[in-house]
């Protein structure tokens, strides 16, 4: 149920059936990470790369994510992406930087997080506008506009799974 702790200790925000496109598994939730993932109390920033001109192949749908993530560490292991797949908790190491569609749903569902959960200004994306720009998401509002890559905006891991059986 959306609101609920998932099994990585995130709060559950979505709920459908969707495909993770990097496994081709079927999947039922997204959970986001606790606002004190990264132990710092606040959300880290970050550029989205360490490469800010380099095309990536990405996509925007919910399930896309974790897919984006892998194509991103793979023209560079450093920015937004390595910070949200670094992350571990509950021995779930499954964690990405959520797509376009994915942090859009996360901002519609951000007043089911304790309040202070979210920093104001821009979260990325792991999804890419062109070579040098990417997709960030305001959690205030919602909004989400391009910013250059080399940007720095805070980063939220989120990660999917399914119903145990």
């Amino acid at each position: 149920m959306v609101g609920d702790i998932g099994p990585g200790g995130g709060i559950v925000f979505f709920v459908g059936d969707f495909t993770l496109t990097i496994t081709g598994a079927q999947m039922k939730y997204l959970e986001a990470a606790p606002s004190t993932w990264s132990g710092a109390g606040s959300d880290p920033n970050s550029a989205w790369s360490g490469n800010t001109s380099s095309s990536v192949t990405t996509a925007d749908a919910i399930g896309t994510g974790a897919r984006n993530s892998t194509s991103m560490l793979a023209v560079s292991g450093t920015g937004a992406a390595q910070l949200a797949t670094s992350y571990t908790n509950n021995g779930y190491t499954d964690w990405y930087l959520p797509s376009k569609a994915e942090l859009k749903q996360l901002s519609v569902e951000r007043g089911r997080f304790p309040a202070g959960s979210f920093t104001a200004g821009g979260y990325w994306t792991s999804s890419q506008s062109s070579n040098s720009r990417s997709w960030i998401t305001t959690m205030s509002n919602g909004s989400q506009i391009d910013r250059p890559k080399g940007n720095s905006q805070y980063v939220r891991p989120i990660r999917a799974f399914a119903p145990v059986s």
